[in-house]
């Protein structure tokens, strides 16, 4: 563990995790919530990736420079998008989350830290009951 900005940060962990993200028409204040948590996580990914599936939507500069991002031309649903981010991944873990979720200080650390049991093979995570998203299907 080192400290960064006040915050121990683990970095011998030899788990890589990847983020991916599947993306279609988001809203601009929930994504940036979500990569901001993301970049604020007390484990840091391997890499971030944003997959557009086909929604043409402009991404700010500033989302840009927090993951990779790939735009697809064409729409072709969130199963295939997810399937795209695992062949490009080069993490050991692949973290799935969507656009409007925003992960806790220590939620990536918590994943990692379960794959060091090889008899682990996935982890799920659940909605909290303090979730900032106020669409009805973040809530509910």
């Amino acid at each position: 563990m080192t400290k960064e900005n006040g915050r121990e940060t683990m970095t011998d962990c030899s788990i890589e995790l990847s983020v991916i993200i599947p993306s279609y028409n988001p809203d601009p204040g929930d994504l940036m919530k979500c990569l901001k948590s993301i970049r604020a996580s007390t484990f840091k990914p391997a890499e971030v990736i944003l997959l557009d599936d086909g929604s043409g939507a402009d991404y700010p500069q500033e989302a840009r420079e927090l993951c990779v991002l790939i735009k697809n031309k064409e729409n072709r649903g969130p199963a295939h998008v997810r399937n795209q981010g695992a062949r490009l991944a080069r993490g050991d873990v692949l973290c799935f989350i969507d656009a409007d979720v925003m992960v806790g200080p220590d939620t990536l650390l918590q994943i990692a830290e379960k794959f060091r049991d090889s008899n682990i093979a996935a982890v799920q995570t659940i909605f909290s009951i303090d979730t900032p998203a106020e669409n009805f299907a973040s809530q509910y």
